[in-house]
């Protein structure tokens, strides 16, 4: 299963790979939040035939939804109606702390390393 993972944020998107045949991710570039964005995400699950989309979820430490969830919430309502895979959420609670702490991949941007991290956290869940 080759899996993108979403840090989805109002200006900039990390991104997070983990091809079919490793278990591993690798930082996998940023976005914009444009106009353009769901045409570039469909590109990028088609041309590396991506079978699931992991986004991470910014919820509350109490648990509670921000305008950052609503936001988040949003995006993955519309991501479905564009691409033909899969696409989940899962919780990215402190995950730009502990990206901001990864000295491996330090040439990735931030949302990328959270991206990471977001993905990380998934494949340990399945």
């Amino acid at each position: 299963m080759s899996v993108l993972a979403v840090d989805y944020g109002s200006k900039d998107i990390g991104l997070a790979y983990k091809a079919a045949d490793v278990s591993i991710a690798v930082p996998f570039g940023n976005l914009k939040n444009t106009g353009q964005l769901f045409t570039e995400i469909k590109s990028l699950v088609e041309k590396e035939n991506i079978t699931t989309i992991v986004v991470g979820m910014p919820w509350s430490m109490d648990g509670t939804a921000s305008d950052q969830t609503r936001d988040t919430q949003q995006f993955v309502k519309k991501l479905k109606t564009f691409v033909e895979c899969d696409v989940e959420t899962t919780s990215e609670a402190l995950s730009s702390v502990e990206a901001a702490g990864r000295e491996l991949y330090a040439e990735a941007s931030i949302h990328e390393r959270s991206a990471m991290v977001i993905l990380e956290d998934w494949i340990e869940q399945q």
